[in-house]
């Protein structure tokens, strides 16, 4: 029950609200009739204040708070109290002859001045201990003032004092926790845990109650001033607006929680689609060899892992933390996670997940993803997903992946979706206020007009426009928020699933092109030596309807092999060929001698790449970077955006390198695969091109396109950049956006999809 109330705070600050602002209504009205000199505008003043405190409350609890908001929060609050006060202090002035001058905020200030330094906790606690509790109770005893000197209504009076009475304890005692002796002991948080209900609910319940009772207190003057009881039509006008107004409310609290149980799941999904994505994304051989100790920090597996955990995250903007679990004798324990090493938040491998929820327990069990939340642990508040790691082979789970989103960004999501709703349920509640006030006018002016004073028809006919303008504009304002969300809903819906397809079919062609390289490898890797002819025999299929540049073989030549693969290259045909490199100015010079070369022996297709044949790429340092870190690893390693050689003019390339071995020789440690490296599968990539190309085989859509490479410098991070119909697109504030990271090797990229 508590969960509920918790979950309906926004609601519940905002009937409370509304109740003080019915409160000054009544107020005002009785002011405006009633020739005595009970201060009603005070009390009015304090209902209206406090109203428009309690409704910002809730826009902070909604949308967030911040300091200057609080502080602003504050100060309306205590105004709103010191009207509370007046009202009080008068009404024993001036029917008890009680007189106490305004010299007593001197003191009640001068209290809460001296808790300034237990900041805002303390200030807020003193706020509503000195003027709260204080002007609640002495309001509580003026309205029993008011029931002595009243003949009808008296009773009304009584129960409106015992609830003010009521409301000044709930209000001015129950505070929120602060430094302060009571303050610690007696407050929400502990006011919360022993009833089960938030304090508002009993704060806006004693409201309802004040502003009712006052309410029939006003009706029972107005038929002792009219001299008259009223009429049929006055009573069903006064039942009907009561009866409209709890329809409207209840109506409203169900619509507010269908909407935003709606977005919850939709907020839900989204996590699921994303966490479905990134764990396609773990490698699951690394993660097989993890043991899950603290051994893990020697494995190079490990740091490849949360390598790629961290890459992760920072690919996908609204992801807090990844990590890696694994069940290992009944517990629970973490593989990896995204944190950088040596931080306080960081999870040694091994470590035990004490926090487990059984949701995350019957993931292990079950084999299928999770989303829960939000759920509070000692890092803060989170909403989890959880998706199964399988092994390609067997399709057994070996590790789970969980995903931790700010669950102020779920709530955010969700408030924002209540907020529509509540706003056009106020709107719809103030004009019911509004035609029960105006009609009660209407019928009084009626009633005049019968005893023989003249009729206002002007008056009459623009409260009738008056209202109808008022009644369209609150339908419309319904209506639109109503359409507004579900045309959101469908909105949102439709572009997630066409931007997860196109965002997948990039992916998937990314990986097309890695296996075409894979089957490159595995050939060269069967035979001592290839051919040239069988270099072009095998390559050539794999070219067609592929946006590529080149497919290479890139061999270790050392110093004393340098001669005879010059020689080898020009008997079959390639005239001039030589090993070279490129000076400062981009000249082709000889390669100066070295212990080894990495040149471009065979290169298909030939045509537009000839500029490619015999360039040494270990003369480059990008490349040679990009090499030495393939054949350490034995991975699939690409390189930063870089200027093609093949290009006549220049043009942003990606080249990916693949290592091949000497069967007979060992690869278990990085010394010995230096040593038996024989040499590289190369695909060269216009970034422009193939990505271009990839693109146009899709339909538009009306979706725009950009691809980055992350870890490139700021200034050089696009590859590719599509915008429809040469469209504009704010990529830094889109109206949706659909990030997925693409498994690009040691490289992060990122395909992000805006409508």
């Amino acid at each position: 029950m508590r969960e509920f109330f918790l979950g309906q705070m926004d609601y519940i600050f905002f009937l409370y609200g509304l109740a003080f602002i019915l409160l000054f209504s009544v107020c005002s009205s009785l002011q405006k009739q009633q020739k005595t000199q009970i201060p009603w505008n005070f009390l009015g003043l304090f209902g209206l204040v406090h109203g428009i405190n309690e409704w910002l409350d809730m826009l902070a609890l909604s949308f967030g708070d911040s300091g200057p908001f609080k502080w602003v929060r504050l100060a309306i609050m205590a105004a709103s109290f010191v009207g509370l006060l007046e009202f009080g202090r008068l009404t024993c002035e001036r029917l008890k002859n009680i007189r106490i001058g305004r010299w007593i905020y001197i003191p009640i200030f001068l209290a809460i001045i001296s808790e300034a330094p237990a900041g805002m906790p303390g200030l807020n606690a003193a706020v509503r201990y000195a003027l709260g509790l204080t002007g609640g109770l002495w309001a509580a005893f003026a309205m029993w003032l008011i029931s002595r000197k009243s003949q009808r209504g008296a009773w009304a009076a009584v129960i409106a004092a015992v609830a003010m009475a009521g409301y000044a304890v709930a209000a001015g005692f129950v505070v929120p926790q602060a430094g302060l002796l009571s303050a610690a002991t007696v407050n929400q948080d502990s006011f919360l845990k022993i009833a089960g209900f938030p304090v508002q609910l009993l704060r806006g319940f004693a409201a309802c109650v004040i502003a009712f009772l006052i309410w029939y207190y006003h009706e029972e003057f107005r038929e002792e001033k009219m001299d008259s009881r009223r009429t049929l039509y006055e009573k069903s006008l006064a039942a009907g607006a009561v009866l409209l107004l709890f329809l409207i409310l209840a109506l409203g609290w169900f619509w507010i929680n269908r909407v935003g149980q709606s977005e919850a799941v939709a907020q839900r999904m989204q996590l699921i689609n994303v966490s479905q994505q990134v764990v396609m994304l773990v490698d699951p051989e690394q993660v097989k060899s993890l043991d899950g100790s603290a051994a893990d920090l020697e494995n190079p597996a490990y740091e490849l892992v949360k390598n790629r955990l961290q890459n992760l995250r920072n690919t996908i903007s609204f992801v807090h933390s990844l990590y890696l679990m694994r069940k290992v004798e009944g517990k629970i324990i973490l593989l990896a996670d995204s944190e950088p090493s040596g931080s306080k938040e960081e999870s040694p491998p091994g470590q035990a997940y004490e926090e487990a929820t059984p949701k995350l327990k019957g993931v292990f069990v079950s084999g299928k993803g999770a989303v829960e939340g939000p759920v509070t642990d000692r890092r803060g508040t989170w909403v989890s997903t959880f998706a199964p790691l399988n092994d390609n082979q067997t399709g057994k789970m070996i590790a789970v992946l969980g995903i931790d989103q700010s669950g102020s960004g779920f709530s955010f999501a969700l408030a924002h979706a209540r907020f529509q709703i509540i706003l056009s349920v106020g709107l719809t509640c103030l004009f019911a206020i509004f035609i029960f006030v105006y009609g009660r006018r209407f019928s009084e002016t009626f009633k005049q007009t019968q005893k023989g004073k003249k009729k206002d028809d002007e008056m009459l006919h623009r409260w009738l426009v008056a209202l109808v303008v008022l009644l369209g504009a609150i339908l419309t304002s319904v209506l639109f928020f109503e359409s507004r969300h579900s045309a959101w809903d469908s909105f949102q819906t439709i572009f997630t699933q066409r931007a997860i397809i196109r965002a997948q079919n990039v992916s998937q062609e990314v990986e097309r092109q890695l296996d075409r390289m894979d089957g490159l490898r595995r050939f060269l890797d069967s035979r001592e030596t290839v051919e040239r002819d069988e270099f072009k025999q095998y390559v050539t299929p794999l070219l067609k309807g592929v946006p590529i540049r080149a497919f290479e073989w890139i061999p270790r030549v050392t110093r004393e092999e340098r001669l005879f693969y010059e020689s080898s290259a020009k008997q079959d045909g390639i005239e001039g060929f030589q090993i070279f490199e490129r000076d400062s100015q981009g000249r082709k010079t000889p390669a100066a001698n070295r212990e080894e070369y990495f040149p471009v022996f065979y290169v298909e297709p030939l045509a537009g790449n000839e500029n490619a044949e015999g360039f040494d790429l270990a003369s480059d340092p990008v490349r040679r970077s990009a090499m030495e870190k393939s054949r350490d690893t034995g991975r699939t390693v690409a390189t930063t955006p870089l200027v093609l050689v093949q290009e006549g003019q220049k043009k942003t390339g990606v080249l990916i390198f693949m290592p091949v071995y000497l069967k007979d020789l060992p690869q278990h440690t990085v010394a010995q695969r230096r040593k038996s490296l024989r040499g590289f599968v190369l695909a060269v990539y216009s970034a422009d091109e193939f990505l271009k190309g990839i693109y146009s085989k899709m339909q538009p859509e009306g979706l725009a396109c950009l691809i980055e490479d992350l870890d490139a410098p700021a200034d050089g991070r696009v590859l590719y950049r599509h915008a429809v119909r040469d469209g504009i697109v704010d990529w830094n504030r889109p109206l949706r956006k659909y990030e997925m990271p693409l498994d690009m090797p040691a490289r992060e990229w990122r395909v992000t999809i805006v409508p």
